[in-house]
């Protein structure tokens, strides 16, 4: 994961681009199947580590809803999850 955020830097303009990124949080009970939950520390302690290159901007609890016709019977799934804004 760290390479790709490595990659996506050579595509922005330095210090003026930016880059977003959603995820599922770890905030969201066991038992949990898929996909991968992480968590706000590893987004600033190891995705984002390098300060040299990138700076978290905000990193936000939010909710992730499925739409309905992506295969839920119930009107949508709702999961917490982290919205990200980094610039590098």
């Amino acid at each position: 994961a760290r390479e790709y955020v490595n990659q996506i830097s050579k595509l922005l303009q330095p210090n003026t681009g930016k880059f977003y990124i959603g995820c599922f949080s770890t905030a969201n009970p066991d038992p949990w199947d898929n996909p991968r939950r992480i968590s706000e520390e590893y987004l600033r302690d190891d995705l984002f580590s390098n300060g040299e290159l990138w700076e978290i901007v905000s990193c936000t609890d939010c909710w992730w809803a499925r739409p309905p016709t992506r295969g839920s019977s119930k009107g949508g799934a709702f999961s917490l999850a982290l919205w990200v804004e980094a610039r590098c």
